[in-house]
């Protein structure tokens, strides 16, 4: 039962180290070229899905407008966004490249690594 219970206060001692880096990194995230790229990739891939015949709206931080060739959509600055952008097709159809979802659509590996990183013990003292 002790055992359980350190065990569970190391995986949330872990979960709060890990929120701080992201909030410590991401803003240098959001200036660094590997950005940029993921903007480019990202919108890339979208556009092989769309017509001219769609209608598109993004949605982005208006830092990030110049990024991106953007000029064939509609455009709506958003700067709660922390990184990214999402699109909206046709009024139905949403793309989510903001990094807050990349994140969430994640969350289940990140969990297991942590989960991994608590099991194998290392540089952890669960006993404590």
């Amino acid at each position: 039962m002790k055992f359980q219970k350190n065990l569970l206060k190391k995986e949330g001692e872990i979960y709060e180290k890990f929120n701080k880096y992201l909030k410590e990194n991401i803003p240098k995230y959001l200036d660094s070229k590997d950005y940029k790229n993921y903007l480019k990739k990202e919108i890339n891939e979208i556009k092989k899905d769309l017509t001219e015949n769609d209608e598109v709206k993004i949605y982005i931080r208006k830092k990030d407008k110049d990024i991106i060739d953007i000029s064939n959509f509609e455009i709506t600055f958003n700067d709660d966004i922390v990184g990214g952008f999402y699109i909206i097709k046709n009024k139905n159809i949403k793309y989510d490249c903001t990094l807050k979802s990349k994140i969430e659509e994640n969350s289940e590996y990140i969990g297991y690594l942590l989960k991994e990183t608590l099991n194998s013990k290392e540089g952890v003292d669960i006993e404590s």
